[in-house]
């Protein structure tokens, strides 16, 4: 734990002393991904630069109050390296037997692709996952996101050099060549939202994935086109194919004006797919009908049927979401809040099905948390129980000019304050 900002007060804990923890693996270390175990530990993935500069993968577990788990690992703790010397870790979810999946990418000989890393409930290295607990398929170049389907299987999306790309592995880490023929596909979005007909797309990237409950994958991302960029999803059935059922033809583009972004993606209870990202600026919020249109009961009318912007700050932008039992969604990710400097500071939003601020949250549905004097940047969220959740991102010190940064865990209350 480090020094509280002032505008967060310090008491008896209840997670961690002070409703946070950071953790330093001894180099610039980067918490990119969270999950939670059953019975409430906590499970952060991310990356380090602690082997002599080259970024490796990066684990923690915490136990449920928030100190690190001495029974994972080392300390709590454990890296990973592949064969290149720019490993990083994007995300990760646990498989129903508690091991643990980290994906991410890996550069070898100049060349970027996937990579996976499997891990025991102890920490080690699964070595039954690809004959090493690493996988690294010559496929697109880098994974952002990760869902477990209810067979174990596991399905990793991300980007080629400028498409979606999507592969799905089975439990012992080989593709699995019942999806798509190969176990892998990739996915250009050279189609507007129905309206225009326009050129190839610049770019188009995965950012996350979700599960339906009927073993549909939903993926949601970004695509550039013009300058400018759009919300991007499209949603395949269980052999990888992609879902015609959804929007027509599997695919969905959704405009904000000035631009959105896509970087989490979640599924509520009635089937419909909750997105956010960035907006320009602002958090960018869109809700689909399981048939894939925009759902004309969420949002505000300024921003069309669907949409909904909201902000914390200045210059906020998302960086993923949860959906509590209740169906409301917390959104968290970064806002610069403070000058002269204007550091970042945790950024969450939390918002009531119809997509309206939840004014039972932090007074106005939003709230911004600075832990120091430097900067801090939430990457990923995940309900540890129906009234507390688990935000991981990281903290930067106070000298703008130190680029060192460590993991920081922190666990908010229902009423959007931190649990201290």
């Amino acid at each position: 734990m480090g020094l509280f900002f002032a505008s967060v007060a310090s008491a008896a804990a209840s997670f961690s002393g002070d409703g946070f923890e950071t953790t330093n693996f001894g180099g610039t270390d980067t918490a990119q991904g969270i999950a939670i175990r059953s019975g409430g530990k906590i499970v952060v993935a991310g990356s380090t630069t602690a082997g002599a500069g080259a970024f490796d993968f990066a684990v923690a577990r915490f136990t449920r109050s928030g100190n690190l788990d001495d029974s994972f690992a080392e300390n709590g703790r454990t890296t990973t390296g592949f064969y290149g010397r720019s490993d990083q870790a994007f995300d990760v979810a646990i498989q129903p037997n508690g091991r643990i999946v980290v994906v991410g990418t890996t550069n070898a000989a100049g060349k970027r692709g996937f990579a996976l890393a499997r891990y025991r409930r102890s920490g080690a290295l699964d070595d039954w996952f690809s004959r090493n607990g690493k996988a690294s398929p010559d496929f697109a170049r880098v994974a952002y996101g990760v869902g477990i389907q209810e067979n174990g299987r596991i399905v990793v999306a991300g980007v080629t050099k400028d498409d979606f790309a999507l592969a799905r592995f089975k439990r012992n880490g080989d593709l699995d060549d019942s999806f798509s023929g190969n176990g892998k596909t990739t996915l250009d979005f050279g189609r507007d939202d129905g309206a225009t007909r326009v050129r190839r797309r610049d770019f188009d990237s995965a950012n996350d994935v979700a599960i339906q409950p009927n073993g549909r994958i939903v993926v949601a991302g970004t695509t550039h086109a013009y300058g400018r960029d759009y919300i991007a999803l499209a949603r395949y059935r269980r052999n990888g194919r992609l879902d015609r059922s959804f929007a027509g033809d599997g695919k969905r583009i959704v405009k904000f004006h000035g631009g959105a972004t896509a970087e989490g993606v979640a599924i509520q209870e009635n089937g419909r797919t909750v997105t956010a990202g960035a907006l320009s600026p602002g958090f960018a919020v869109a809700r689909l009908k399981e048939d894939g249109g925009l759902d004309p009961s969420f949002g505000r009318e300024i921003y069309g049927a669907g949409r909904m912007g909201a902000g914390v700050g200045d210059y906020p932008a998302a960086s993923d979401l949860a959906i509590q039992r209740n169906g409301r969604i917390v959104i968290v990710g970064r806002t610069d809040e403070r000058s002269p400097w204007r550091p970042n500071d945790f950024a969450l939003v939390r918002l009531k099905r119809n997509g309206q601020l939840d004014d039972s949250f932090s007074g106005n549905g939003t709230q911004a948390t600075a832990f120091g004097p430097g900067s801090e940047v939430a990457y990923d969220v995940a309900f540890q129980s129906r009234s507390k959740f688990i935000v991981a991102g990281v903290i930067s010190p106070g000298d703008l000019t130190d680029p060192a940064q460590d993991f920081l865990v922190a666990r908010y209350r229902n009423d959007g304050q931190l649990d201290d």
